[in-house]
């Protein structure tokens, strides 16, 4: 999917009716009134195929689905689909159209908890990202933008009203961590240092140069790696889910028609990281509960 084609689509399809509360409840519920900022705190996944999309991530994850309409109308831009694990609201799907000549159907966009939106989308303008989202309340949920940052990596800011939810132990089903793939690591962590205030440091232990950790208050929030000179040249974020075992959940990964992108390598987290494509072609990491801690400085 071109990054270019979602990120009008999401300036579209969450312009509408979408806005309303019922369609955008509290992040967290109860409410933790914390900010953690630089987290990422939510996730959606644009689809062309939405019941292929239900059905790989209720079968491989366990997730499960709510599904709210807007208005009483078969259009589907009107239909949001929550999904929870264990009770837990954790990311949305929404239905896009399929574009002509691209070879993936679906995208996640991760969003990053930012405590001032607008001047996050100000210095993100001003040092060359293009807004496909401007600054707005989402229902209950907070305020919402989506940015497209100079290297061409979708990714939202959102400032939850209900705060964003607690640092705990990785549990099953959850997000745990985010990666920017990056054709030049130098440049991403200056931008997002600026943008949504990241301090930054150097893995210099690993084998190779611009492995990055974006920390906030001492406590590593995303990193960023340079991307492999074998997939396409352009910037991406990929989020990653927390599981119990690697090995089980690429078997339901592959029999639910998904591929595997990175398989697991000894000497990367001792095997305990993955990164595949869903049916859809949607790109999402794993990694096991114990594979990636709360790093302080």
């Amino acid at each position: 999917m071109k990054l270019k084609t979602i990120a009008i689509l999401y300036a579209v399809l969450l312009s509408g009716t979408l806005s309303a509360n019922s369609m955008f409840p509290p992040l967290t519920d109860p409410a933790t009134g914390q900010s953690q900022p630089g987290k990422f705190i939510w996730a959606d996944l644009f689809s062309a195929d939405v019941d292929a999309s239900i059905s790989f991530y209720t079968e491989v994850f366990g997730w499960e689905v709510k599904r709210t309409e807007a208005a009483k109308t078969a259009n589907s831009s009107d239909i949001y689909y929550h999904l929870l694990s264990e009770g837990k609201l954790i990311a949305g799907i929404v239905s896009r159209p399929t574009v002509k000549g691209e070879t993936d159907k679906a995208l996640w966009v991760g969003h990053i908890s930012t405590q001032n939106v607008q001047k996050a989308v100000n210095a993100a303008e001003n040092l060359g990202a293009k807004i496909s989202l401007e600054p707005r309340q989402f229902g209950q949920r907070g305020t919402h933008a989506i940015i497209v940052d100079p290297q061409g990596a979708i990714v939202g800011l959102l400032n939850s009203d209900s705060g964003d939810p607690k640092d705990e132990d990785a549990v099953y089903g959850e997000w745990r961590w985010a990666q920017l793939f990056s054709v030049n690591p130098n440049a991403a962590m200056d931008f997002y240092s600026k943008v949504v205030g990241y301090e930054t440091q150097e893995l210099s232990q690993t084998e190779r140069e611009n492995d990055f950790i974006l920390l906030q208050d001492n406590i590593a929030r995303a990193g960023i790696v340079p991307l492999p000179k074998s997939l396409p040249q352009q910037d991406r974020w990929v989020g990653f889910v927390s599981v119990d075992s690697i090995d089980d959940t690429l078997r339901k990964a592959k029999d639910m028609g998904g591929s595997i992108i990175y398989a697991p390598r000894k000497e990367v987290f001792d095997g305990q990281l993955a990164i595949i494509a869903d049916s859809n072609g949607a790109i999402i990491g794993l990694i096991k509960k114990s594979g990636i801690a709360q790093v302080e400085k």
